[in-house]
């Protein structure tokens, strides 16, 4: 999955999970490609949920020393104002 973006992912990239759930595309990274995820920046969107809470308690116990940003987004606020570029999304 995430492995056909592995030709995008380098060391201090940035990366945006949009309607994360429960964040497989970003488990799959930290899981099958900890080599290259070294100084990566994992953004994370989703309503607020039990699916976006076991996602920060799974990311942040897996991969501690990666930086995660977990935004939650309400109808009224569909787009988070992100102030960053990103080298990858999905």
């Amino acid at each position: 999955y995430a492995s056909l973006f592995s030709k995008y992912l380098f060391s201090g990239c940035s990366v945006v999970e949009y309607g994360c759930g429960v964040a497989p595309f970003t488990n799959h990274i930290i899981e099958n490609m900890m080599g290259q995820c070294k100084d990566m920046g994992f953004s994370l969107v989703d309503v607020d949920g039990e699916h976006l809470e076991f996602a920060k308690w799974r990311l942040k116990k897996k991969a501690p020393n990666n930086s995660f940003d977990f935004y939650s987004v309400t109808p009224e606020s569909p787009v988070p104002n992100f102030n960053k570029n990103f080298d990858v999304s999905r």
